[in-house]
């Protein structure tokens, strides 16, 4: 759903080769989706759906696929960025040793989060990028 809205799908058709859970369940599947059908074809690219073992993907351009990675990926590299800078903030003792105590520990606070956002990212992009295989 949030790459159907990301990538503006509206009306995007779902492929498969052979998945009957998609066949007998179409109209629930488009009733929860902006999907506009389903077609069974013997084969083609596009998005695949990574969470099935079924082959199944969603007709995306390829360059707007490409766009949105390339955005996730400089998503990552911001929080990478930021965890450094903060990283190295923490290891310089004039900074730990003179600045208040609650300031200090909101560092680190920002700097878990950044760690977390990143991380986050990075599975995004590990998983966009299979996706688009």
């Amino acid at each position: 759903r949030n790459l159907t809205s990301v990538l503006t799908l509206e009306e995007s058709n779902i492929y498969h080769s052979d998945n009957h859970f998609l066949e007998d369940n179409a109209e629930i599947v488009l009733a929860l989706t902006p999907m506009k059908t389903i077609r069974k074809v013997s084969s083609g690219k596009g998005l695949h759906l990574t969470t099935t073992k079924k082959d199944t993907w969603i007709d995306v351009e390829e360059q707007k696929a490409r766009s949105y990675l390339t955005k996730l990926i400089e998503k990552s590299d911001v929080q990478r960025a930021i965890a450094d800078q903060l990283e190295a903030k923490l290891k310089n003792k004039g900074y730990t040793e003179n600045a208040p105590k609650e300031v200090v520990d909101e560092t680190k606070e920002k700097l878990s989060e950044a760690k977390d956002l990143h991380k986050k990212l990075e599975r995004e992009v590990k998983s966009f990028k299979h996706a688009l295989k």
